[in-house]
């Protein structure tokens, strides 16, 4: 996540869908943001309509975008993560 939020971000579910739907009316870039040209056209690429969407060929459209440059698709599963959060969970026995 580059900004913090989603894209179509609502705290009703309904109002979030609708953004979407609507995502040519809504979605736009947060303007005191600055992120780098190739993420901001990897992103505008995705966000698009299904006839000019990147990837929707073949994945390797979207593995091939400049934003991918450094990432080493073919041992990408032997790399260590840059960033691995810390996850835990609590369990309520009245459910268990």
């Amino acid at each position: 996540m580059l900004f913090g939020i989603p894209p179509f971000y609502s705290e009703n579910p309904t109002d979030t869908c609708k953004k979407i739907l609507n995502w040519k009316k809504y979605f736009s870039f947060p303007k005191d943001k600055k992120i780098s040209k190739n993420a901001q056209d990897l992103i505008s690429k995705l966000i698009c309509d299904v006839d000019t969407r990147l990837g929707t060929k073949n994945v390797d459209e979207i593995k091939k975008h400049p934003f991918f440059k450094q990432i080493d698709w073919n041992n990408i599963l032997k790399m260590k993560t840059p960033f691995k959060p810390d996850v835990f969970f609590t369990i309520n026995n009245n459910n268990i």
